[in-house]
């Protein structure tokens, strides 16, 4: 179990640097495939001038408020019982380490959702770090909530789920820069939403997507049948330890 779980992990991990070379290939190196099929710059591809240098000439620059809606998350009062229990799922910063979220760090019930700054995000929601884990990216693959230091941007027609994602890992390390605070160090939800990237046409975008949602979904199954191995693991462990399960020895 322990090696399939291993397995399916370095597979994730290959699949999630194929979709971000890919990514790179495409809208950083500027080699997305032109109407004959070859590589756009190095073929003479036009190139204009902008504000974050030279870009293909049918790419523009423009923030994440003007492409998506972002969500600062919030957490409930902890000494309301009322606030927390069977309900919504609610995730704290710590889950932004997990390639995919599967599931709830906790639940919180509708008065918890009602009563506070938390709001839910739909599944395919990219989430980034905003403190502590700041520039930590994520992707929801579940309905949920967050705590106050996470932000969630919203896919939609302008920026499909896949190609939002791979844009904002990219864009992570840039965004992160703006961190401020002695004791710890943060950025806030303007800062994500003033950031400037280079938008690619709607066409590769979207060819992009067809190619890329393919990877997140194998990386998704694989996540789902990892953590089915794990629960099954932690299941037999116990059991076979104590001896209520055998494992019979053939001498």
């Amino acid at each position: 179990l322990d090696n399939k779980i291993e397995l399916n992990n370095k597979i994730n991990n290959n699949l999630e640097e194929l979709a971000q070379t890919l990514y790179k290939h495409w809208f950083v190196d500027f080699e997305f495939p032109n109407e004959e099929g070859l590589p756009y710059k190095s073929s003479g591809g036009k190139m204009v001038e902008s504000e974050l240098g030279l870009i293909p000439s049918k790419f523009k620059v423009t923030t994440i408020e003007d492409n998506a809606e972002t969500v600062l998350g919030g957490t409930p009062r902890r000494k309301n019982v009322d606030y927390w229990g069977r309900g919504y799922s609610w995730i704290n910063s710590g889950a932004l380490n997990q390639l995919r979220i599967l599931e709830g760090t906790e639940e919180i019930t509708q008065l918890g959702l009602d009563n506070s700054a938390a709001k839910m995000m739909p599944r395919g929601t990219t989430l980034i770090g905003i403190t502590g884990y700041v520039g930590i990216v994520s992707m929801l693959e579940i309905d949920s909530s967050a705590n106050q230091s996470v932000v969630g941007i919203i896919p939609n027609e302008n920026l499909p789920k896949s190609y939002l994602y791979s844009m904002i890992k990219n864009e992570a390390p840039i965004i992160s820069l703006k961190q401020t605070g002695s004791a710890q160090q943060h950025i806030n939800k303007n800062d994500i939403n003033t950031h400037k990237f280079i938008k690619p046409n709607r066409r590769l975008i979207y060819k992009y997507e067809k190619t890329v949602c393919h990877i997140n979904e194998m990386i998704y199954k694989n996540l789902i049948e990892s953590n089915k191995l794990e629960k099954l693991r932690d299941i037999l462990l116990p059991k076979l330890m104590s001896g209520e399960i055998r494992v019979p020895i053939k001498e």
